[in-house]
């Protein structure tokens, strides 16, 4: 991902996105990648540390959602929530992203598993 969009999707500063990066990179979490079209352009890539750091992760982000968030509210309620939140994306000039492939329980339950 591109460092600019990147920060845009963190809601951080270039700058607090670049010292963000400095220190994953310096932990062997991310790498830096310069694109062959655009020298103004640099990549942040997982590396495989960083790819097993996030998988570790996961199970436990999907719980905290799951325990203080998805289990308050029905799956009608979910789904007019998602819908507003694809609108406040669009407005802000984001395109959609892909619909899930499983449901927030459907995730929960297989990353308790892990």
């Amino acid at each position: 991902m591109p460092m600019r969009q990147l920060a845009d999707s963190v809601m951080l500063s270039k700058s607090g996105v670049t010292r963000l990066v400095d220190r994953m990179a310096e932990a062997g979490l991310i790498e830096r990648l310069a694109c062959s079209d655009d020298g103004r352009v640099c990549y942040a890539v997982l590396t495989t540390p960083g790819r097993t750091l996030l998988q570790r992760a996961q199970p436990v982000a999907f719980q905290g959602v799951e325990d203080h968030f998805a289990r308050h509210i029905t799956e009608q309620e979910a789904q007019v929530i998602a819908g507003a939140l694809m609108r406040v994306l669009a407005a802000a000039g984001h395109s959609q992203p892909a619909p899930p492939r499983q449901t927030p329980e459907e995730l929960v339950r297989e990353n308790r598993n892990v």
